[in-house]
């Protein structure tokens, strides 16, 4: 693929060049020139476009992720204020819940893949948030995780299931 400024316009064209053969010989060249301009063009508006779409989507992921994690501290703040432990306990279960769902968002604005995400790192910070949330210096953690790319639809309940299970 060559550039050429023709008429004051950048044109893009893709060459090729033979020898012609005489008696096992090479006794010149012939070549020809396709004008791919129109389709250089509009590949480079794609790639473009794909780019703001990416750039889109990470925010949108980012947002979320800031969002559930304002969701989150109000919970917190909120089982703060609680006498009745019964109520303190549902609000941190929910605020555990609603960390789950964030961790996926804020996997997803990070990574290179804004559809999948790694579904082992994801469950060990889930647990690890977990872990953490109870406060305890006699919970140990041990992973041994294979690495399994999982879209988002399905990491979120899945997410929400380990919640459940290790809370």
């Amino acid at each position: 693929q060559t550039q050429y400024v023709h008429a004051g316009e950048l044109h893009y064209y893709l060459s090729v060049l033979a020898p012609v053969r005489i008696a096992s010989r090479a006794r010149g060249f012939v070549g020809v020139n396709i004008d791919i301009t129109d389709r250089t063009l509009a590949e480079k508006r794609l790639e473009l476009s794909l780019h703001e779409k990416e750039a889109l989507l990470r925010e949108v992921h980012h947002r979320a992720k800031n969002n559930l994690q304002v969701v989150s501290s109000l919970l917190r703040i909120q089982a703060g204020r609680m006498e009745d432990p019964l109520a303190r306990t549902a609000f941190e279960d929910s605020q555990r819940r609603i960390r789950a769902m964030s961790l996926v968002h804020e996997k997803l604005y990070r990574s290179e893949d804004l559809v999948r995400i790694n579904f082992g790192e994801y469950l060990e910070s889930v647990v690890r948030q977990i872990a953490l949330s109870y406060g305890r210096d006699d919970i140990h953690v041990r992973f041994d995780l294979t690495p399994v790319a999982i879209d988002v639809q399905m990491a979120v309940p899945c997410g929400l299931i380990v919640n459940e299970l290790v809370s």
